[in-house]
């Protein structure tokens, strides 16, 4: 039983439902993964996801912090414990998008107190992507992004900083440090 998810470009905002314990298919095989993400941020990614991809729907692997944005249609699968998929369709009622602007520091690292805990490290992603990931929805289970820094590299990690003043910190090539406004 397939189920048929309209593009977001269709309807706006997104909703989901929960095949718990199931694997998504697509009858093309064609999934982006993103590793060490919550369910939260795989969510957003596939809600918001821009350019030519449309994310139908999205699988999670809750002990892998693995997610998988299907690019056409999804249904769900076979079985499979700890994994969930995730099938879009049109919302009911209008959840308004939320955005926040950012200042660039160019060239440096992110620095943060020493009392902050350490950066969550995201791969597998680009820096539009991890400012799509820090501006989510400020309701979700995690702690507010105050700001990201990326290395111009998918092998490089988006670093999310989630507590303190964050600033500049050393030079590094190829880096930026993304400061919330």
């Amino acid at each position: 039983m397939a189920a048929l998810a309209l593009p977001s470009a269709v309807f706006g905002q997104r909703c989901y439902d929960r095949k718990q314990n199931t694997a998504c298919r697509n009858p093309e095989k064609v999934f982006k993964i993103v590793r060490d993400i919550d369910k939260d941020e795989c969510k957003y990614l596939c809600t918001t996801y821009p350019g030519s991809m449309t994310c139908y729907g999205y699988e999670y692997n809750y002990p892998l912090e693995r997610c998988e944005l299907h690019s056409s249609e999804v249904s769900a699968g076979k079985s499979s414990k700890d994994v969930d998929c995730y099938i879009g369709r049109k919302c009911d009622e209008d959840n308004s998008k939320h955005s926040a602007t950012y200042t660039k520091i160019d060239g440096k690292a992110c620095k943060a107190p020493s009392s902050a805990p350490p950066a969550r490290k995201i791969y597998g992603v680009n820096s539009d992507e991890c400012k799509r990931i820090c501006t989510r929805d400020p309701t979700s289970e995690n702690p507010d992004c105050v700001g990201f820094e990326y290395g111009g590299d998918r092998n490089q990690p988006c670093e999310l900083y989630s507590k303190g003043k964050i600033k500049g910190g050393k030079k590094k090539k190829d880096y930026n440090c993304w400061v919330k406004n």
